[in-house]
């Protein structure tokens, strides 16, 4: 929660002392407990499955869209009571919005999703190979690790040709593929072309060799494979 929406906790924390401040009723907040404890119970459901390695979407966050609304109205509430007393000013609502449009930024870039966002150059590259390499019409099979995938099919402009060989398992991953295994999938499904992982071990490399797959661009962990006669 503290990771998606940083301003809403601050928002929360600030309205709520001054709304304690300004001796704000308890009775008007007395219909947000059970739907808070529902909340309460869900946070800790979606916890436990992410400790076991699974969770509902590969973004946690978004299955927490209802505490955030939750959060948010309450924020609402707790402002608007705090105002009619007189404990908050507009002063102060300025010096909070500009101090996390100051903050917030460095906060979200440096620390809060440092580790949200995977790097995805090398896939991307690998997709704009195939727009440049691969002729128009050809299939194109992609070996699924992750959701990296996605990049390489979008940064070939040709998603529809550009097919992936297996699924992502929230928490656990894809289905990773020797080179060639990939390439007899690929003859199967009648493609001609592969992006795997760059062959790193000799072992691999003459399987695949054998299997008629030549490297024709790599990009760090990917590469693109030609598939021909086998050998």
């Amino acid at each position: 929660v503290a990771q998606a929406e940083p301003e809403l906790l601050v928002a929360l924390v600030a309205v709520a002392i001054a709304w304690r401040r300004a001796e704000g009723d308890r009775a008007s907040l007395a219909a947000y407990a059970r739907p808070l404890t529902v909340l309460l119970v869900l946070v800790i459901a979606l916890v436990g499955a992410s400790v076991r390695g699974g969770a509902p979407t590969h973004h946690p966050e978004r299955a927490l869209f209802v505490v955030h609304l939750m959060l948010a109205v309450l924020v609402g509430q707790l402002f608007v009571e705090a105002r009619e007393r007189g404990g908050i000013a507009w002063r102060h609502v300025g010096a909070l919005a500009l101090g996390l449009a100051i903050t917030m930024p460095f906060l979200r870039s440096w620390y809060l999703y440092k580790e949200a966002f995977a790097p995805r150059e090398d896939e991307r590259a690998v997709g704009h190979a195939i727009a440049r390499l691969v002729p128009p019409g050809e299939r194109v099979i992609v070996e699924t690790v992750d959701y990296g995938t996605y990049a390489v099919r979008a940064a070939s402009g040709r998603p529809a040709l550009v097919e992936a060989e297996g699924s992502v398992v929230p928490g656990r991953g894809g289905e990773p593929l020797v080179p060639s295994a990939l390439a007899i999938r690929a003859r199967k499904r009648g493609a001609t072309w592969a992006v795997g992982r760059t062959i790193t071990r000799e072992e691999d490399g003459k399987r695949a060799n054998a299997e008629g797959m030549s490297v024709v661009e790599t990009h760090g962990g990917w590469s693109l494979f030609r598939l021909e006669a086998k050998r």
